[in-house]
């Protein structure tokens, strides 16, 4: 159950302006995507490794996808009515969210 990273950017006068950005907005999102899979890869329950493994970061534009393709990741994630959540992924975006934030802010600033 992948999670998406977006920023959009519309055609308008602030639009065109931020066009000349996206290289550096697709750095950004870059680092932050992988960041947010290595902390998933750290966080996340192991018995066999296949979660784990499965992890990746796929995407591109302005767009990343991040997660776990195992079945049964969801239940980890969220829980089931037989077993407690073991959250990796959400604290994970967590966790890298605030630095993603600033770097953000910064080519803004």
């Amino acid at each position: 159950m992948p999670y998406v990273m977006t920023a959009k950017v519309t055609n308008d006068t602030l639009g065109r302006l931020v066009l000349g950005l996206v290289p550096k907005l697709e750095n950004v999102l870059d680092k932050a995507a992988h960041d947010v899979e290595g902390r998933a890869k750290a966080l996340v329950p192991v018995d066999t490794g296949a979660t784990k493994n499965s992890i990746t970061v796929s995407g591109n534009g302005l767009e990343r996808r991040i997660g776990p393709s195992t079945e049964y990741a969801p239940s980890l994630e969220f829980g089931t009515v037989r077993m407690a959540a073991r959250p990796f992924l959400t604290p994970a975006i967590e966790q890298v969210g605030p630095g993603f934030a600033r770097a953000v802010g910064q080519l803004f600033g």
